[in-house]
């Protein structure tokens, strides 16, 4: 029986995502860019959901194939942080009439300030979403199974 945690998305690759991961980083990114699309931020939240959907699959992907290596733990958050900084420093530095070299520095150490919230903050409603989810999976686990033979009544 296949671990339900998994989804194979290549049998012959054995690529797989972890389940929980996946949902719960794009529940909590659609959680986020509703709220910020109900405020009228449309437009960034169709750039969020650029953002979100393929590193909720790079996030999910890693967690499936375990760390084998403290650098690899690294580069699995570091890529998504350094994608965020870039975009946030693109969309800070383009609010600029002339941009300059000093425009994209400021841009970019912004851009960082914000995407380090933002990944925390999507990070931290996900890891709520991802326990609530397996706490929810292992409740419905031992709601079928027998009670241990000492705890029934004799």
């Amino acid at each position: 029986m296949p671990d339900n945690r998994t989804v194979t998305t290549d049998p012959r690759r054995g690529a797989r995502l972890d389940r929980p991961v996946l949902v719960s980083n794009l529940v909590s990114g659609a959680l986020w860019l509703v709220i910020a699309a109900g405020f009228g931020a449309w437009p960034l939240s169709v750039l969020g959901a650029v953002y979100v959907l393929p590193t909720s699959v790079l996030i999910a992907a890693a967690h499936a194939r375990g760390s084998r290596s403290p650098v690899r733990r690294v580069v699995v958050w570091a890529l998504p942080w350094l994608a965020a900084t870039a975009l946030w420093g693109l969309l800070i530095s383009a609010t600029e009439p002339v941009p300059s070299p000093s425009t994209y520095a400021v841009g970019f150490v912004a851009g960082a300030a914000v995407a380090t919230t933002c990944l925390v903050a999507w990070q931290t409603v996900a890891f709520a979403f991802r326990h609530h989810f397996l706490a929810a999976t292992a409740r419905a686990a031992t709601a079928g199974a027998p009670a241990e033979p000492s705890a029934q009544p004799r």
